[in-house]
């Protein structure tokens, strides 16, 4: 069983990923040629949509036992 406390710890511990991850991205892509630069700031963070997916991945298995 999944206690809250280890919920808390893989949420924590996929915040620190995205985190690293974001840093080595911004550090080894190219950067703009001095075109405008188009985005849009996102409503849910990248950790948000790894636990959603881990959670409804969690849900289907326990539905197709």
């Amino acid at each position: 069983m999944i206690t809250e406390d280890k919920v808390t710890e893989i949420f924590c511990m996929a915040d620190n990923f995205c985190k690293f991850f974001d840093t080595m991205t911004a550090k080894y892509t190219l950067k703009p040629t001095g075109k405008r630069k188009y985005y849009r700031n996102s409503t849910t963070t990248k950790v948000e949509v790894m636990q959603t997916k881990a959670t409804s991945a969690r849900a289907l298995s326990k539905a197709f036992r």
